[in-house]
């Protein structure tokens, strides 16, 4: 400002005052603002020591999921990086640990789980359990967990594997049995026919209820499904169970 004659000695004062005002409240902003980056800097440098820290203990982590015990790496559990366990381990939250094992316990079914770790391995790879009602828990947890590829794989259902049925075919078949068993694995394919006590012994190792396929040079498809688990291979007896039936499509 330019100052004449005009202007009194207190004017002079009252500005020279205004001005030391000016330049102490810019100066206290700029205290304050160094502060703040000095505060966000140290709070970057925590972030990435615990950041460090998690990557140096990572190589090998303890799980108790549900009471069941599984040991993994953090490589592992982040493989998908949209999923909860990624989110969990990406070393963001502090995780409590059991004071004796070093454990990480999960509050969730822990025997589906297994093929959870499987899937997080190996998802090219992966095998879907051949158990119906173990795909559907393994459906719930994979909906948790947010593995959105496994629960797709998951809801288009097990293919039957089989040469003969196309896809209406088998959508039909599927549709006479509950959710929870339209699960199958082949155990036997051929084009001229297995004799009965093949069959059985087929049957007998597998252990398991059995679907049969027949297509005739006719071109008709039909078959049986039977719920009883053979016990002799060479037993002539038909099992009374209620759960077997005949079909033809």
């Amino acid at each position: 400002s330019t100052w004449g004659p005009e202007h009194s000695m207190e004017d002079l004062e009252q500005h020279t005052k205004q001005l030391f005002s000016a330049i102490e409240q810019k100066t206290k902003s700029l205290s304050q603002l160094q502060a703040d980056i000095t505060k966000q800097r140290k709070d970057l440098d925590d972030e990435k020591a615990r950041m460090y820290a998690v990557m140096r203990f990572a190589s090998k982590i303890k799980l108790d999921v549900g009471g069941v015990k599984y040991t993994t790496s953090r490589e592992t559990l982040t493989s998908i990086p949209d999923s909860l366990l990624a989110s969990m381990f990406s070393g963001r939250f502090e995780l409590e640990q059991d004071p004796v094992d070093g454990s990480f316990f999960i509050d969730r079914d822990g025997v589906p789980f297994r093929y959870i770790l499987n899937y997080l391995r190996d998802p090219e790879h992966f095998r879907m359990p051949n158990d119906g009602e173990l795909r559907d828990d393994l459906a719930q947890e994979a909906k948790f967990y947010c593995l959105n590829d496994l629960l797709e794989r998951l809801s288009k259902g097990c293919s039957m594997e089989s040469k003969i049925l196309d896809k209406e075919m088998e959508t039909t078949l599927l549709a006479m049995f509950p959710s929870g068993k339209r699960q199958f694995r082949l155990i036997h394919d051929s084009t001229r026919g297995m004799a009965a006590t093949d069959f059985d012994q087929a049957a007998k190792v597998a252990a398991t209820p059995t679907l049969t396929i027949i297509r005739s040079t006719a071109g008709h498809v039909f078959g049986a499904y039977r719920h009883d688990i053979f016990v002799s291979p060479t037993s002539s007896c038909i099992p009374g169970s209620r759960e077997n039936f005949l079909f033809a499509l």
